[in-house]
């Protein structure tokens, strides 16, 4: 249709960034006569129903390269040790005798020699946030890859293996998706749902971008404000919250504020920034000084400084396994 709003690909070579320029740029509520409270529910709909094609079309592409398999491997591992809880013991034979110079055949030795190592998965729960801004939908080095190649679709293929595996074991865990939007795709009371996932990540990735006309950014204070109250309203005193952030760069934004889709229903607010800025090391210190979680960072291609307890993968294929290790680690 003449009406129709087409795009254009625009690529920062520098940054990276990449913008989607519209050859009509949307009307203002000012010129378009909408009222201060934004869009009617009728044009809300006829959004919907004109979403760009080729983004919509980029998304898919994405899903052609993402394994959302269970990591049985994960799975087999932490069922072995709970399973192993339930059966070591100490061994009562080691706790007596004493240390002989002449004849090393006997030695004393703390009751604890032979402790089951436990895994209070009870109490353990996790937040897993995923950077979807435009530079993830590069490549292995950098460069602009097929999208089923995209450092994208191996994060999205780390989500829903290691959001089966912990789910095994009863371990609450939900999953954010980042850009210049902050959305909830699958919540701590959610069971994992493949459709429903690849749903809310799309939505994610296409409405942000008609809204916006970007997704070169990501807007990290304002999501992890966000995110730590949604934890501090789905936890008790007793629970051990886990935060872990993937991302492949330096968060940054072009807006004032940020779309927050924090709830199931999918609804979005705007929130002002400006509380906690996207400076590396304002959100370092940010991190250490709370006492909400404790927070991971893991950089794709890239040093995640804006996170304490960080380290980088140079190579992407990889982050599946180094997910599967650094919760092994956490939960012993």
């Amino acid at each position: 249709m003449a009406d129709d709003i087409t795009y254009t690909q625009e690529v920062d070579e520098k940054t990276g960034e990449i913008k989607y320029v519209p050859n009509r740029p949307p009307q203002s509520p000012e010129q378009s006569g909408d009222d201060k409270d934004g869009e009617t529910e009728k044009e809300s709909q006829k959004s919907k129903e004109h979403r760009n094609p080729y983004l919509d079309k980029i998304f898919q592409e994405v899903l052609e390269g993402v394994d959302a398999n269970e990591n049985r491997k994960l799975t087999d591992l932490l069922k072995r040790l709970e399973d192993n809880n339930k059966r070591l013991r100490y061994n009562k034979r080691l706790e007596n005798g004493k240390l002989d110079g002449r004849r090393l055949t006997a030695y004393k030795t703390s009751n604890k020699l032979f402790k089951k190592k436990a895994i209070k998965y009870k109490n353990y729960q996790f937040t897993i946030m995923l950077d979807t801004s435009g530079s993830m939908l590069n490549d292995q080095n950098g460069s602009r890859a097929t999208p089923q190649d995209s450092k994208y679709a191996i994060g999205i293929s780390t989500l829903a293996q290691v959001t089966q595996s912990l789910e095994s074991l009863n371990i609450p865990i939900s999953l954010i998706a980042m850009n210049e939007e902050i959305r909830m795709v699958k919540d701590f009371d959610e069971k994992y749902n493949q459709s429903v996932l690849f749903e809310r990540l799309r939505i994610n990735f296409v409405d942000e971008v008609d809204d916006r006309n970007n997704i070169g950014g990501t807007s990290e204070g304002t999501g992890y404000l966000e995110t730590l109250k949604h934890i501090v309203d789905n936890s008790t005193a007793k629970t051990e919250n886990i935060v872990i952030v993937l991302s492949d760069g330096e968060p940054n934004t072009d807006w004032h504020s940020t779309m927050v889709a924090m709830s199931k229903t999918g609804e979005t607010v705007e929130i002002e920034d400006g509380t906690l800025t996207d400076n590396v090391r304002e959100l370092k210190e940010f991190w250490n000084k709370q006492n909400i979680a404790t927070p991971y960072g893991i950089g794709l291609m890239s040093d995640a400084s804006q996170l304490p307890r960080s380290q980088r993968l140079n190579h992407i294929d990889k982050l599946p396994e180094l997910m599967s290790n650094l919760i092994q680690e956490i939960l012993l």
